[in-house]
């Protein structure tokens, strides 16, 4: 899917490739793009302060401890890093596992300020894009 630059929504003054299916978030709603299908979103914010010093291994090991259940990508960056993993998806009214969803989060310094880009996908083939995405993310 061809994408084009976009205002990321519900953020002030960044922009991303985003293909052509992805709808912008409501107003009001968290800052990124989906689909309603599940094959593409995410969300971008700042990284919170007291968030800001923590390491790619703590970030991984507390991913680790909740609906885990393994890791695809790990992979650190000049500003930041790219991490995949699978994890289950559950019925949280029968706790019980319906198959997997599959989880990013990139955190890049865009124009002085760190975000980080993340959400989830229905399918580990469409990581990439997402991904990829985040990679585009900047100002405006």
């Amino acid at each position: 899917a061809k994408g084009a630059w976009k205002a990321v929504p519900n953020i002030a003054g960044l922009q991303a490739m985003v293909p052509a299916q992805a709808k912008p978030n409501a107003v009001g709603g968290a800052a990124g793009f989906h689909t309603n299908d599940k094959s593409f979103g995410f969300t971008v914010m700042a990284v919170a302060k007291d968030r800001q010093g923590l390491t790619m291994a703590q970030v991984k090991q507390s991913t680790e401890e909740f609906l885990f259940d393994k890791w695809i990508t790990s992979k650190a960056s000049k500003d930041g890093w790219v991490l995949t993993w699978e994890s289950p998806l559950m019925d949280f009214d029968t706790m019980e596992r319906k198959g997997s969803t599959y989880n990013f989060e990139v955190r890049r310094r865009i124009a002085g300020t760190l975000y980080k880009c993340y959400g989830a996908v229905a399918k580990a083939a469409q990581l990439k894009a997402v991904v990829h995405t985040c990679q585009t993310i900047k100002k405006k």
